[in-house]
């Protein structure tokens, strides 16, 4: 009789797969990374996806072309028709930001020139070109040339 009050209780309890009720089962969600690529190949449409989003660039050095300095880009951001840009300049940080325009060539994206306003006038102060934007594990990564036209007489804000 002992032998068989024990066996009872073993088999009320142990596990049995089809008699669990439906536990939650961990969901796995997949980013995938679609604004990629070569903006020189790219419709201004496809290459505002692609740069859209905040940038930090680190110590790239780039030649302006006004003043003759050594800047350095610290950061750029992009929005649908707005940048942002921080700048390393001999005098110090600077930050600057206004609406950029896509330029096109056959109707592809050749270039990405940085306006800013002053006194009701445009006043283009970078063009980017050459931009790739590439993903590696899960990580995205920009590269691209920037030659500055900062004027010699331009106040920074």
């Amino acid at each position: 009789m002992f032998v068989f009050a024990a066996s009872l209780i073993l088999a009320s309890c142990s596990s049995n797969d089809d008699d669990v009720p439906n536990q939650p089962q961990e969901t796995v969600e997949v980013f995938t990374l679609d604004a990629t690529g070569n903006v020189a190949e790219q419709t201004a449409a496809e290459a505002k996806k692609t740069i859209n989003g905040c940038w930090s660039i680190g110590s790239s050095a780039s030649k302006t072309s006004a003043k003759g300095q050594n800047c350095s880009l610290n950061y750029i951001e992009f929005t649908d028709s707005m940048y942002a840009i921080s700048i390393l300049t001999p005098d110090g940080i600077e930050a600057a930001f206004g609406q950029y325009t896509m330029v096109e060539t056959n109707g592809t994206v050749s270039a990405v020139e940085l306006n800013v306003n002053v006194l009701g006038n445009n006043h283009l102060i970078a063009t980017l070109t050459n931009i790739v934007v590439t993903e590696t594990a899960n990580n995205l990564n920009a590269t691209f040339d920037v030659v500055f036209n900062i004027p010699a007489d331009y106040e920074w804000a």
